[in-house]
């Protein structure tokens, strides 16, 4: 797998996003020209560093959105608030046009990210 080289987050950015971490719910998104966005709901996330910015992302083995994020070596986190929870079971469940109706935001590397998520941009 080739690494795609991108503009990481300030260590300052980082510390106020994981700040957000309260409840864990996050979805996770990734795209490519094969298969599209796509994204699932985690639960699991961590900060393993502020200065290189490393999150570590618990993935479901063999989904789409796993396969995805291994082709194409990138991914997006939009850290959720409380009063989103229809879209954390939007993509919490299996198959379905996820983001079909569904109003996002673009990151600056060019993944989709949910609109007025708690955090997601770093």
């Amino acid at each position: 797998m080739a690494l795609t080289t991108f503009e990481a987050p300030t260590p300052t950015a980082m510390r106020r996003c994981m700040g957000r971490l309260i409840a864990g719910v996050c979805v996770v998104t990734a795209d490519d020209a094969e298969s599209g966005s796509c994204g699932m709901t985690i639960s699991s996330m961590t900060s393993i560093s502020l200065d290189p910015a490393i999150l570590l992302v618990s993935l479901t083995h063999g989904s789409r959105t796993t396969d995805t994020v291994d082709k194409a070596g990138r991914f997006a986190v939009s850290i959720l608030s409380a009063r989103q929870e229809a879209i954390a079971r939007r993509f919490a469940t299996r198959g379905g046009a996820r983001f079909e109706g569904l109003d996002c935001d673009t990151g600056d590397n060019g993944l989709p990210l949910i609109k007025d998520a708690g955090a997601d941009r770093m």
